[in-house]
């Protein structure tokens, strides 16, 4: 996991948070699914449990990568290529849409942990722990709806919305030359680490890639072993290839290589997984092909981007104002709605008496 909060540190976000003061000491970052921030705020206006936050990485893009790794985790799957899963309850009909969920939400906030205390002597205090992969553990959890005044060890927390998702960074290089007509081709995806840079699809390293997905393949065999005839994973989607590329070599300068060619290139149906569906193209099959001139191979650098949304950073002060703010306008609301169904209930009341009243005059 060093390796990767390592990585993560080199695609550092569009803007970086700002500084209220040069004395606040940066301990690390949390981060939330837009979403479950939604749903937490909604508990906190219920005034259910509060959310607390505990751990926290070394950049805004490893607090993300926990969170990726965690969701993965719950549906009985694994980002890593070496670690078999649980597979408890992972099966492909039933988690595509949840795992393409973990793997793939672009809307996050992020919790920048700050303190002006000597970090060296929180951890010494034991307030602070430092695990093996660069984790900091919080001793008492920190809730971000809360004011700052309740924090201990003179703690702030700072929120920023934003998005990560992968993009081609570079321009698209082609090395092949096809005789097809371009309005008819038909494009596959796959990500490669490109470790010689020399845009050879035939000599990139697929193995991390077909262990991930072997890690997490529904069945309890593991159907896409490495060795043998070389197959790639190709997909119908560059999201997706980029995705699957960034979760299986946690390398940041990768490459995408887009497949194009005048039909399907195979005909064989797709390989429904949790992870989302593939075909396995064969070395030799793409060999025949770039032999006849039928099929183009297009690369392209590509990374994880992270990219803020808002361009100040909100305090727990702000956020915990922010929901009692809803929580008032909620109530009013309510209120409005309540007060408009009792004066129609009241005017129907005297609607009926007024008629009872010339009722009992008609009589006299």
């Amino acid at each position: 996991m060093s390796a990767v909060l390592a990585m993560a540190g080199a695609a550092e976000p569009e803007g970086e948070p700002s500084r209220d003061a040069k004395s606040w000491t940066t301990v690390g970052w949390a981060a939330f699914p837009l979403e479950k921030f939604q749903r937490c705020k909604e508990a906190v206006l219920q005034g259910a449990d509060r959310p607390g936050l505990q751990e926290f990485a070394s950049s805004p893009m490893g607090a993300v990568w926990e969170v990726r790794k965690t969701s993965v985790r719950s549906l009985g799957g694994t980002l890593s290529s070496s670690t078999a899963p649980r597979r408890k309850s992972l099966r492909a009909s039933r988690t595509a849409a949840e795992m393409d969920r973990a793997l793939k939400d672009p809307n996050f906030v992020i919790f920048e942990l700050v303190t002006k205390e000597n970090v060296p002597e929180l951890l010494s205090k034991k307030i602070l722990q430092l695990s093996d992969d660069q984790i900091y553990y919080l001793a008492v959890q920190q809730c971000p709806f809360l004011p700052d005044s309740t924090f201990t060890a003179n703690f702030k927390l700072r929120a920023r919305h934003c998005t990560i998702q992968p993009r081609v960074i570079g321009p698209w290089v082609c090395t092949t030359t096809s005789t097809s007509p371009a309005h008819a081709l038909f494009k596959y995806y796959i990500a490669i680490d490109d470790l010689s840079n020399e845009n050879s699809l035939e000599e990139a390293c697929v193995g991390p890639l077909l262990r991930l997905l072997g890690n997490n393949a529904a069945s309890s065999e593991h159907p896409f072993q490495v060795g043998g005839e070389i197959s790639y994973p190709v997909c119908s989607s560059e999201v997706q290839a980029m995705t699957l590329g960034f979760f299986a070599f946690k390398r940041m300068d990768l490459k995408l290589v887009r497949i194009e060619y005048p039909g399907l290139i195979t005909t064989e149906p797709a390989i429904s997984h949790p992870m989302g569906a593939f075909w396995m193209l064969p070395l030799e099959t793409l060999s025949k092909y770039r032999d006849w001139k039928t099929v183009q191979l297009n690369y392209a650098p590509f990374q994880m981007c992270m990219t803020w949304l808002t361009e100040d950073c909100y305090s727990s002060e702000d956020l915990y104002k922010d929901a009692m703010t809803t929580n008032l306008k909620k109530r009013k609301s309510a209120l409005i709605a309540e007060v408009a169904e009792l004066k129609d209930a009241l005017n129907m009341k005297q609607a009926e008496l007024a008629s009872i009243e010339n009722s009992l005059s008609s009589d006299r």
